[in-house]
């Protein structure tokens, strides 16, 4: 009998372990493969971890069985609290806690009786925890399987395009406004074709650096060419001053600024003024040429006023900025700047030659 009611007790003992463990270990399982797909796809998404990487997110799961056989063990009843259900089960004599404290013969005969009506043991119910272990682990192997899109770090796609068609409206403009070297031009256009067809969703910090670098090469050759049209109009300000008192210095000045400029990209505006008032082609007078002071003054004003429209163009297109536009005021400022010489006369009180 003793026996018997050992195997028995064992029997309730042992399905009260498996009952808490498999609770346990899916309820366990559950919550914490739900908190490690959360991680892994952070990694993915926001780090850009690739599926192998971020699956080790998931090696804390190794130990949810070690923790739940841990935990089940605490649950499992005593041996007196399992001869009690025993007991209780089969008709509450008392014969089967006393067959198990005592151990009287007397109590044999109650003892049989009872165990013979010993009852089924206790059913598992895990199906509301296996369910939830099943939805965390759906969860946690789409996060591993499914191809995630790389996040787009940066400005959305909308303000690149805005910034690469802001772009190529400059590029545009300043082509129409000066003459640019052919390489520096097809440099710029392949550049910005480039970015045009292949977008910026793969690259987006690549792109913008490249559309940085191209904007602030557009507005380096705009600054350049506004430099050389603020000094050239001072030239020719300075020309058509001088062409009354000096027509022949006058007329160099002009023919200097004139190759200047066709140099820097203006022959356009160049050819214009020639052949406005003289009929003549080309950047330059024809040889032997003289000019009188009408003349000198008219081409002058000519293009000087097509000069300053082409700073203006330049500047209305966002290719020179504020603080570029009083760079070239103080330039002009300092070019416009002529020292006075000194001449010793009778009514200088210096003596002449003295200091």
């Amino acid at each position: 009998m003793t026996s018997h009611l050992e195997r028995s007790i064992e029997r309730l003992r042992r399905r009260a372990f498996l009952g808490a463990f498999l609770g346990t270990f899916l309820r366990l399982f559950a919550a914490t493969a739900a908190v490690l797909a959360a991680v892994a796809l952070v990694l993915r998404v926001a780090l850009r971890f690739e599926r192998a990487e971020a699956a080790w997110a998931f090696a804390p799961l190794v130990l949810v069985p070690l923790v739940a056989w841990y935990l089940a063990r605490k649950r499992v009843p005593s041996r007196g609290a399992a001869a009690a259900w025993l007991d209780v089960r089969a008709g509450g004599t008392g014969a089967i806690v006393a067959g198990d404290e005592v151990g009287d013969p007397r109590w044999a005969g109650e003892l049989e009786r009872a165990l013979a009506a010993e009852p089924a043991l206790p059913r598992i119910e895990v199906k509301k925890p296996a369910r939830l272990a099943l939805a965390a682990f759906t969860f946690a192997a789409l996060v591993v399987a499914v191809p995630i899109a790389r996040a787009i770090i940066g400005p959305p796609t909308t303000v690149q395009e805005s910034v690469l068609e802001r772009v190529e409206e400059q590029l545009a403009a300043l082509e129409e406004q000066v003459e640019l070297e052919p390489e520096l031009a097809a440099e710029l256009r392949e550049t910005l074709e480039r970015l045009q067809r292949e977008g910026a969703l793969q690259e987006p910090e690549a792109a913008f650096e490249a559309l940085d670098r191209a904007q602030e090469r557009l507005e380096q050759e705009a600054y350049e060419r506004a430099e050389v049209s603020q000094s050239a109009q001072e030239d020719l300000a300075r020309a058509g001053e001088d062409a009354v008192r000096d027509p022949e210095a006058a007329q160099e000045q002009l023919e200097k600024t004139m190759e200047r400029l066709a140099q820097a990209g203006f022959s356009k505006d160049v050819q214009s003024a020639l052949e406005k008032e003289l009929g003549a082609a080309g950047v330059s007078l024809p040889p032997g040429t003289k000019l009188d002071a009408g003349n000198i003054e008219a081409i002058s004003k000519e293009l000087a006023d097509k000069l300053a429209a082409r700073n203006g163009e330049l500047a209305k297109m966002g290719l020179l900025d504020g603080k570029a536009l009083a760079k070239l005021s103080e330039l002009a400022k300092l070019d416009g700047f002529e020292f006075n010489d000194h001449v010793c006369d009778e009514t200088c009180e210096k003596n002449p030659g003295g200091t």
